[in-house]
């Protein structure tokens, strides 16, 4: 099974920024690499990205594709802000990283579950 990770890309920007970012990163992208994440959710300044239980490693060539979309927002004409977070397995493995002009708009909340 191999260690895994909660994974959280969200974009923002003005509506018909997000748009033409969402549809640039199909074409970067391609199909199958498009449809990889778990789940997308799409909002009028938004547009949020996430995979469950995920092997996060740079080897993996979807990893490298993403990051790089990513990266893509963080020069000074992006009219896109990015936010990137990563939860490991063990408790002190989180990543979060910030475009320049992302808000901070995702946290890590712990909590304790009980299963009996």
């Amino acid at each position: 099974m191999g260690y895994r990770s909660y994974v959280k890309m969200l974009f923002t920007g003005d509506h018909e920024d997000v748009t033409a970012f969402i549809a640039r990163a199909k074409l970067e992208l391609g199909g199958e690499y498009f449809d990889w994440p778990d789940s997308k959710d799409v909002g009028s300044r938004y547009w949020l990205v996430e995979w469950n239980s995920v092997k996060w490693y740079d080897i993996y060539n979807h990893v490298r594709a993403w990051g790089a979309l990513f990266e893509s927002c963080r020069t000074e004409d992006s009219p896109i802000g990015a936010e990137f977070m990563r939860v490991g397995e063990d408790d002190d493995d989180l990543e979060h990283d910030i475009t320049h002009d992302g808000d901070r708009n995702m946290w890590i909340s712990r909590q304790i579950e009980v299963d009996i």
